[in-house]
């Protein structure tokens, strides 16, 4: 059978081989897979497998591998080395990641890296086409691959493709490692890159274009899943600071032309008017995100405005790599705004800058509010589809706000496979609070307080290994922590800066620590907690089930969904859907294997009283209960004193 014959480990981890058949079968019939996988069955081998069991039958057949982040990314080609070692398979791959990212003058050059992407997307066009870039000159001799291009080429691939290598060798040729990529992509079996290659209509013509392929001709993966819908309305939401508008205005002054005195009247004219409506709207304190009219504001310029301010922007370019190119992503922005802020799927959201002490400054933001208006278009036309993730659950919200269930074309060929958690039970205990919660109405300073004191008995049971918390935002941790005292335990605290890479530095040093995280940030998404291939946690705390903060965003996505589907699925779309899968995401830190085991404890009474477990996989709808801190700190040296007795 191919798949022993592909498969580089001596036995199946319990529900992979289901996992490799599912996703082959998928293939196969060309169909649409949804898979949720428990973390630790071994998802990026079983994929790699049944498409290598695939190129058995169908020899043509090209892979697209779409990951969140290089180091997901990382571990593809990890068990592509294992493989190819274990068989001497000849089977090539080629990493692509943002073309910012991989970007020789963004690495270089501070202004150039922080441009928003899509305006470091047309400043690149632009470099290229005036042959300002000079690694994107060496890579070329008169529009064919120069010489210097190709043996970079060839290096990268006898060592392998990866993301890091693509880099490191063509810095040492001195050509664009992104054009490297694009090179050797054609003649690879599997392209790894980021969820933009695909979703973003921005992108995805010219990198199908580029490998000679279309949607109906390629087989997709789409890793962590769980991430795509959040993706797809990031990706296709815009916004534009005022301060961005006062920046572009000093460009302005910087190049000779018959227009540029007007237009830096139309850029203040349209910064004085978001700051007036913010102003008006959020007053001197409020952050928002505030809905308003935006008539208001696209009735202020025409399209000859913005052609215009791309015109000079592009000249200052010309000039300079340097300059910070506002003028272009303003035109951008601009043009898209008018175009698409009169559609339904949009509103037009007006919320204070963050980042600044000033009150007059603001974000002016499109906001999609329906990712399906883009996902259908490739679920529609795609050969063949898996994604996966150990959070893809509930399935049926993923089928609704992907718009997978929508029409017939699409949900004909969906098939779903759900993996039963693989490891002993008793490994995984769940422990719900009868008191506490954070429901809105109930954040008082004693519900505070008691959340705390639960904090305390929690570190005071663990001795070894860390506890992970996960708040449902900043404000809320920050009103917790403060009344917390956690003595002899190191505390680690995330905040909008924390970096990935102190963080387990600091956990290698005190593996002993209680970390303070924010559901839906660095320390859930881009962290695996293991040290020397062993878990380090032993508890992760939910305090409070994470339900996103209620705002205007909200209310106009259940009110757009509950128009869509009813008003029932409106709010499971819009608050209970996305809690459900940062609480099973959280949950997906602890028991990454065999030997792992561990605690989850929701501080959030309406787990069971709402029966919120009710939505949750079947290993997560046995729990117990507890009502005090002594109560709790009792079960939890029960359970470890049973560990130790079950497992050692």
């Amino acid at each position: 059978m191919s798949i022993n014959r592909y498969f580089p480990y001596s036995a199946f981890r319990k529900g992979q081989l289901d996992a490799i058949k599912f996703i082959l079968e998928v293939f196969r019939e060309n169909s649409i897979g949804l898979l949720h996988a428990p973390t630790g069955i071994g998802k990026t081998i079983a994929a790699l497998t049944s498409y290598l069991a695939l190129l058995d039958e169908k020899p043509d057949a090209r892979l697209i591998i779409l990951t969140r982040t290089k180091s997901q990314a990382f571990m593809y080609i990890k068990e592509l080395n294992r493989i190819r070692k274990k068989i001497n398979l000849d089977i090539s791959y080629v990493t692509f990641r943002s073309k910012k990212d991989m970007c020789l003058l963004a690495m270089r050059s501070n202004k150039f890296r922080s441009m928003p992407y899509h305006a470091f997307l047309k400043a690149c066009e632009v470099l290229k086409k005036r042959n300002k870039c000079p690694f994107f000159r060496r890579s070329y001799d008169r529009g064919i691959p120069s010489e210097r291009l190709i043996k970079a080429s060839q290096d990268v691939m006898n060592i392998g493709a990866s993301y890091f290598n693509v880099i490191r060798i063509s810095s040492k040729h001195g050509v664009c490692p992104y054009e490297v990529a694009r090179y050797l992509a054609p003649q690879s079996n599997i392209i790894i890159g980021s969820y933009s290659y695909i979703f973003n209509p921005d992108i995805r013509e010219k990198f199908l274009s580029n490998i000679n392929e279309t949607l109906k001709s390629i087989y997709l993966i789409i890793d962590e899943a769980h991430n795509l819908p959040d993706y797809i309305l990031s990706a296709l939401s815009l916004s534009l600071a005022t301060k961005t508008l006062d920046g572009a205005k000093k460009e302005l002054e910087l190049i000779t032309h018959e227009d540029a005195e007007y237009l830096m009247e139309l850029l203040d004219t349209i910064a004085q008017r978001i700051r007036e409506i913010g102003l008006k709207k959020l007053g001197k304190r409020e952050k928002g995100p505030k809905i308003i009219d935006p008539e208001s504001l696209s009735s202020l310029y025409t399209r000859r405005d913005y052609l215009g301010l791309r015109e000079i922007g592009e000249k200052i370019i010309e000039i300079s790599s340097e300059f910070s190119t506002r003028l272009i992503w303003i035109s951008d922005f601009l043009e898209y705004f008018k175009l698409l802020s009169g559609m339904r799927e949009f509103i037009t959201i007006l919320e204070r800058k963050q980042s600044d002490k000033k009150e007059s400054d603001f974000i002016l933001s499109l906001q999609l509010l329906d990712p399906s208006s883009e996902s259908q278009i490739i679920f529609r036309e795609i050969k063949s589809t898996v994604l996966m993730s150990g959070s893809l659950y509930p399935l049926n919200y993923f089928e609704k706000i992907l718009g997978l269930s929508e029409s017939s074309d699409i949900k004909d060929r969906l098939r779903e496979l759900i993996i039963p958690f693989p490891f002993d039970p008793s490994s995984f205990i769940i422990l719900v609070d009868r008191i506490c919660t954070t429901k809105y109405d109930m954040r008082t300073d004693s519900m505070y307080d008691r959340i705390a004191r639960r904090l305390e008995a929690i570190a005071e049971s663990i001795y070894d290994k860390a506890v992970l918390v996960v708040f449902p935002s900043y404000e809320i941790l920050k009103l917790i922590t403060f009344r917390t005292r956690i003595v002899n335990k190191n505390i680690i605290i995330e905040t909008p800066r924390t970096e990935i890479e102190m963080v387990l530095s600091e956990l290698e040093k005190n593996p002993n620590s209680v970390i303070f995280s924010v559901a839906g940030g660095k320390l859930m998404e881009g962290i695996d907690y293991r040290l020397n291939d062993k878990t380090i946690l032993s508890v992760v705390v939910l305090v409070g089930l994470p339900f996103p903060e209620w705002n205007d965003v909200l209310r106009a996505q259940e009110k757009y969904f509950s128009e869509k589907f009813g008003e029932r699925d409106g709010r499971f779309l819009t608050i209970i859907a996305p809690a459900i899968r940062k609480t099973i995401q959280a949950g997906g830190r602890l028991i990454r294997d065999y030997e792992d085991r561990g605690l989850i404890i929701i501080l959030d009474k309406r787990y069971r009283d709402y029966n919120y477990w009710r939505y949750f996989p079947p290993w997560w709808r046995k729990f117990r209960t507890f009502s005090r801190s002594t109560e709790l700190k009792e079960i939890i040296n029960n359970v470890i004193r049973h560990w130790s007795l079950l497992f050692e």
